[in-house]
């Protein structure tokens, strides 16, 4: 999944409204698994939690007297607003921004690469593995998927998956190219696309390149051919 789909909302998401009140079975086990909606329940624990200060308190008072005055008729006051206080208020501000950021950075972080990668290795992502076939649309489910060699790599790391994410089948190997098992052949049905992927690492362990997803499916008109044949 990208970092930009996880803080989207899915079917299966808590409603906001219930985000804060107790919840069932089913919601919470969609909790254990969904970063979104772990990311709404972390804020509304902060804001829950959280203790007023005394500037609040004169800030309520302050929104109390506006409505009453507005209610009489009477005329604005005018308080005169001191360099310092601009500061301070543009300070909070920038406080505020600098945690929204980092929330939102903790939410999009990808989930970690199947083998995972220690925090102190040196991850390169400059270049890109060459897929070679499967692409698009073909003929009959494919055997084997082939790609280029990458300059440095001992090893790589291969997935299958359905277009929503689910993982079909994943291998790693030392060649340029991976043989599908049978079963997972059979899995390859005309009109259903599916996605690949290659990931390029050295003997250290490090991402040399990765090609992305790769769609391809067996064309739907593929059964009525071989039964023609």
């Amino acid at each position: 999944m990208r970092p930009d789909q996880a803080l989207r909302p899915g079917p299966q998401c808590i409603p906001l409204e219930r985000i804060g009140e107790t919840l069932d079975e089913r919601e919470r086990g969609h909790l254990a698994g969904c970063a979104r909606c772990q990311a709404e329940r972390a804020l509304w624990e902060q804001f829950d939690a959280a203790t007023p200060d005394a500037d609040e308190g004169a800030a309520v008072q302050w929104i109390a007297a506006e409505l009453k005055r507005r209610r009489s008729g009477a005329p604005v006051p005018v308080r005169p607003v001191r360099w310092w206080q601009r500061l301070s208020g543009l300070v909070a501000a920038a406080a505020t921004l600098t945690v929204a950021v980092g929330v939102g950075y903790m939410a999009w972080r990808p989930e970690p690469g199947l083998d995972g990668v220690s925090p102190a290795t040196t991850v390169y992502r400059a270049a890109r593995v060459e897929a070679l076939a499967p692409q698009g649309d073909v003929d009959a489910a494919p055997r084997q998927l082939a790609w280029r060699a990458v300059p440095g790599a001992a090893r790589y790391h291969v997935a299958l998956s359905e277009v929503d994410g689910t993982l079909l089948w994943r291998t790693t190997t030392d060649a340029t190219s991976a043989n599908l098992p049978p079963d997972v052949t059979a899995r390859l049905v005309p009109a259903k696309t599916v996605t690949w992927s290659v990931t390029a690492r050295s003997a250290g362990g490090e991402i040399l390149a990765e090609s992305g997803p790769l769609r391809f499916r067996v064309r739907p008109d593929a059964a009525r051919d071989g039964d023609r044949r």
